[in-house]
């Protein structure tokens, strides 16, 4: 029986997946790298810092990777106004559910503690969660399973009662390699592989009738 369920955050939370890979797109550029959407395919769902080593790793940058990340925020600014962010749809519901329910929720994202709260926050939708756990809380990103292991050490139940709600091969991959049993989310505007997931769901309202039978 499901008990807990965990989010991811960018693509699950929020559909900001598109704006991430315009930003990116732009930032790559900016270093004249051309294979731009190969290079964010391959690491959509990791930490900034992680990207960075990657990317300067990868393509002979003679950059470090603090100047990377810096750069990085800059090219991301101009997308992330308020005003072009809004909840996944049918996202807000399936909170209420589960809250009604005694679901205890959490998240566990990649991206920094003070962005995910300024979209939780912007959304209010922060008192939902009883567990946050970012990416500068951890050392390793995902593929590996740390940041599921600490979400799941915060949230007071057993691996089997926890659901992982993931719209990322890494982040599925993560939270496998943690034991958690994970719904790909493919609600995004940017659709990825979700295969790997124990179930695909294409909405909120999919998942809250596949796993809750409502």
């Amino acid at each position: 029986m499901i008990k807990g369920v965990i989010f991811d955050c960018d693509g699950v939370l929020l559909d900001s997946e598109p704006l991430f890979a315009a930003g990116q797109v732009d930032l790559l550029k900016g270093y004249g790298i051309e294979d731009c959407q190969t290079i964010i395919d391959e690491y959509n769902g990791t930490t900034m810092d992680f990207f960075a080593k990657a990317v300067i790793e990868r393509c002979h940058l003679d950059e470090d990777p603090e100047s990377f990340v810096k750069r990085e925020k800059q090219a991301l600014e101009p997308y992330f106004s308020d005003e072009n962010l809004a909840p996944m749809p049918g996202l807000l519901p399936f909170l209420a559910e589960m809250k009604k329910r005694g679901i205890r929720m959490g998240i566990a994202s990649s991206s920094d503690r003070t962005y995910v709260l300024h979209k939780t926050d912007l959304f209010g939708i922060t008192d939902y969660f009883q567990v946050i756990v970012t990416g500068d809380m951890i050392t390793h990103s995902k593929p590996d399973p740390e940041i599921y292991n600490k979400a799941v050490s915060l949230m007071n139940l057993e691996k089997q009662e926890i659901l992982v709600v993931e719209d990322a091969p890494k982040g599925i991959a993560s939270a496998a390699a943690a034991g958690l049993f994970t719904a790909g989310l493919k609600a995004s505007e940017v659709v990825q592989d979700t295969s790997e997931a124990d179930i695909e769901v294409n909405s909120y309202q999919e998942l809250l009738e596949r796993v809750f039978g409502i």
